[in-house]
């Protein structure tokens, strides 16, 4: 089986070229507890129930709207953002069908929003994202027959060529 080259990029692949490439140790860390000397909750039953039925006095009731159920006080691009900060800053590369302990996991991103996971490692490490004309522009992909906008750049399988494949779930 042949190892996958530095450079290329996904989440169960090698770390990033850039940081290999400077001698620096790979960014990320373990996933951990934040507070790992905090005993566990124990709360009992009776004090659960009362907890739920005071929170239920406090859920308000919005009208549906077209019939939608969204909150239309909250704007829709908030999940979108929280995915993709999470797909910034965090990364499992174990496999799905391996059994891991949780603290045997490694994060293979840093803690930091450095757009990794729409840049790749660049035009020098991905350039297969970036357009050869002008490097400072990803790439964007034609869209089916009748589609309004243009799509993820995409090989002859269908697989979105970005920098974190996990953003192929979504337009923005």
């Amino acid at each position: 089986m042949s190892e996958t080259p530095v450079g290329a990029h996904s989440c169960v692949i090698n770390p990033r070229l850039k940081d290999v490439q400077a001698g620096r140790s790979l960014p990320g860390g373990r996933y951990g507890r934040m507070f790992p000397g905090l005993p566990p909750c124990e709360v009992d039953v009776e004090s659960a129930v009362a907890l739920g039925r005071a929170a239920s006095r406090m859920d308000a009731t919005l009208p549906v709207v077209d019939g939608s159920l969204d909150n239309p006080r909250i704007p829709a691009g908030f999940a979108v953002l929280g995915q993709f900060i999470a797909h910034d800053i965090t990364a499992d590369r174990s496999l799905l069908a391996a059994y891991a302990l949780t603290e045997d996991l490694r994060n293979a991103r840093a803690p930091r929003l450095d757009l990794e996971c729409v840049y790749g490692d660049g035009p020098v490490g991905n350039p297969y994202l970036y357009d050869k004309s002008d490097p400072d522009k990803l790439l964007l992909g034609a869209n089916a027959a009748g589609e309004p906008v243009d799509d993820l750049p995409r090989n002859h399988q269908g697989t979105a060529l970005v920098g974190d494949p996990r953003n192929d779930v979504h337009l923005l």
